[in-house]
């Protein structure tokens, strides 16, 4: 099990970079996919449903520091903010392995209610598949996207 434990973490080390905030893992582009949104709040009747969902100038990060991850997420004008920091999230990994990185990040305040996601990273493959639940503020959805990493 050590041995896993190492090779994901050099896997890991190789495609990352070392910032003041930690070791940047994978860094990830734009990402599409597809949201089911809920009627109400600011979805009126008759307009919830699926819907193609997409984030075309964003881009965000796996980081570590120490023992903890964590998510960078940089917006269409490259302004950067933490989970964890910024947003007071909990970030855990719930897999780690040669082939594939689990992350949970949970956004208790985030939309006057909550947001929670989950990313896959395949380092191997240079993508990740994630999903985003947002269960609080105006618009309640869940989409699951998928994008390409550096």
């Amino acid at each position: 099990m050590r041995v896993f434990g190492r090779a994901i973490s050099m896997l890991l080390l190789s495609l990352g970079t070392t910032s003041a905030h930690g070791q940047a893992l994978v860094s990830c582009g734009a990402s599409e996919g597809r949201a089911y949104v809920i009627e109400g709040g600011l979805v009126r009747p008759g307009k919830g449903g699926w819907i193609s969902d997409q984030i075309t100038d964003g881009k965000f990060e796996v980081v570590k520091r120490g023992a903890e991850y964590d998510i960078h997420y940089y917006d269409a004008t490259r302004r950067s903010y933490s989970a964890r920091q910024d947003d007071s999230a909990t970030v855990i990994a719930l897999r780690e392995a040669p082939t594939e990185l689990v992350i949970l990040a949970v956004y208790p305040s985030r939309g006057a209610g909550g947001t929670t996601e989950v990313f896959q990273f395949r380092p191997l493959d240079r993508e990740v598949v994630w999903m985003q639940m947002k269960y609080g503020g105006l618009i309640k959805k869940t989409s699951v996207f998928h994008a390409r990493c550096d």
